[in-house]
This record gives structure tokens, C-alpha cells and sequence, in this order.
């Protein structure tokens, strides 16, 4: 597989987490969303900009920000960098959808555990 072609997927990749990125960072910006309010209750007693759900949560946001969009961007310009610089042309298919996967299994996985352990 050419290495530009695996440069581009990492950069999809960080678009793609890029876009994650909003349905997590409505609740901060839109406090009418009621995201802090327990169960059972009525009405908007707490919002989440007042009632933080924990410091873990905070850690895993901003453990995907680094780690999932600018590390799948920093993939892809090393992958960018081995095909204009090195002049290296071809990769392994195989481990290319290797890596694509593991990384982002490890990052929603580890991030989502750190999320929802804040939350709860």
C-alpha cells in the first residue's frame, strides 16, 4: 500500500475523532442539556458547567484530544515525512489496518473507561 494513502487515512482518522469530539463537549458548552441533573429528578436542578461529574471525566477528554486527534494527526506526518523525506513508497497493508484499529480501539476504549468512571 502506498504510504501517502496510509498518511491520509491517519489524517481521516483525526477528522473522524475530531468530530467525535462534539457530542462530548455539547454538555460543557450547551448547559441547558441538563446532562449533571440525577436520575429520578425533574427539571434542570444542576447543569454540568456547576455540578462537574469528576476529574476523571476531565482527564478523559483531554486524553482524547491529545492522544486521539493530535496522535493520529502526528501518525499521519510521520507517515507524510516517510514519503516525501525518506522517499519510502510502500507499507504493509497488513499492518497498516492493524495499527488504524488498535489505535483507535485503545484510545475510545481507555478514554471511555476514564469517562465514564468520572461520571459515575
Amino acid at each position: 500500500m502506498r504510504v501517502d494513502s496510509i498518511a491520509r487515512k491517519f489524517m481521516l482518522l483525526a477528522v473522524f475523532n475530531g468530530l467525535l469530539l462534539i457530542p462530548f463537549t455539547a454538555p460543557i458548552l450547551v448547559p441547558t442539556l441538563c446532562i449533571a441533573t440525577p436520575p429520578g429528578s425533574f427539571g434542570c436542578q444542576a447543569s454540568i458547567e456547576i455540578v462537574w461529574p469528576g476529574t476523571w471525566m476531565l482527564v478523559g477528554f483531554f486524553v482524547f484530544i491529545i492522544v486521539g486527534v493530535l496522535g493520529a494527526l502526528a501518525w499521519s506526518l510521520v507517515y507524510y515525512h516517510q514519503w516525501t523525506v525518506l522517499e519510502k513508497h510502500e507499507g504493509s497493508k497488513t499492518l497498516l489496518w492493524l495499527q488504524l484499529i488498535l489505535f483507535e480501539v485503545g484510545v475510545l476504549g481507555a478514554t471511555s473507561l476514564m469517562a465514564t468512571i468520572g461520571f459515575v
